[in-house]
This record gives C-alpha cells, sequence and structure tokens, in this order.
C-alpha cells in the first residue's frame, strides 16, 4: 500500500506542471525523490531529465534545474540544499501543515533569491495535507 496515494490524483498534477513551468528555460532537470506523479511527461521536449532517488546522490553536470515536491526527506537533506546551491532554478513543494517539510524546505532555501511563493487547497484529494505551498528560487 502506498503512503501518500492522494499524490497520484490528477488535481495534485498541478504541482508537476507549475515546476516544469519554472524549468522551461533549462536543458537538464534533476528531481528529488519522485514519486508517483513525476514532472518528467510536463517538462519540454528534449530536456534531460535526472530523477535522484532515495538514497541516492549524484553529481549533475552544471547548468541544471532541481525539482524537489512533497518535501519530507528522510536522510539527505544536506546533500540536497548543495545541489539546490549550485542550481540555475530551485523548486521546492510540500504540505504547509507538514512540519518536517517545511523546516526542510527553509534549510534548502538558505542563501537563494526567492522567485514566487504560492499557496494553494487542492481540497478534493489532499485530506490533511491538501493546503500546499510552493517557492520557485533562482540558485547559482
Amino acid at each position: 500500500m502506498d503512503k501518500w496515494p492522494y499524490l497520484a490524483q490528477e488535481d495534485f498534477h498541478i504541482r508537476q506542471h507549475i515546476a516544469a513551468y519554472y524549468m522551461r528555460d533549462l536543458s537538464r532537470v534533476v528531481e528529488i525523490g519522485p514519486h508517483l506523479s513525476p514532472v518528467k511527461p510536463h517538462l519540454a521536449d528534449g530536456v534531460e531529465y535526472i530523477p535522484v532517488s532515495k538514497g541516492e546522490q549524484i553529481t549533475p553536470v552544471a547548468p541544471y534545474g532541481l525539482v524537489a515536491l512533497g518535501l519530507g526527506l528522510e536522510g539527505g537533506l544536506e546533500y540536497v540544499a548543495g545541489l539546490a546551491q549550485r542550481a540555475q532554478v530551485v523548486v521546492l513543494e510540500w504540505a504547509t501543515e507538514y512540519k518536517p517539510g517545511a523546516e526542510q524546505a527553509e534549510r534548502i532555501m538558505r542563501g537563494l533569491e526567492q522567485l514566487k511563493v504560492l499557496t494553494m487547497s487542492i481540497p478534493k484529494s489532499g485530506g490533511e495535507y491538501a493546503h500546499r505551498t510552493l517557492v520557485a528560487l533562482r540558485g547559482a
């Protein structure tokens, strides 16, 4: 049984669309922990997509964008923060009420320029995690 089945529901795909919008000028995108609905299908044709699974650590060639939707990392926070520092554009998203996700976002965002902060509610399918925060940032 999947821990977060609501993330696969169509209403939640708005997160991937928004992330892809901010990645539109990049030729390489790294996604941390693509779960049930990766950003890949929403990216422009020809974009190199690099998924990074739990526990995996890669060193992508710059320039790249970084996407981390549904923050709730189980380890690897400093690694992801380092990737964010070297990325041109970073998109982070988490359930607003989920304190670990908010704390992780705060650490990852340190030193980056905020481009946009969006808050949204996806009431049909999100249950207690229906309220979401998405932040786009400029990195290196």
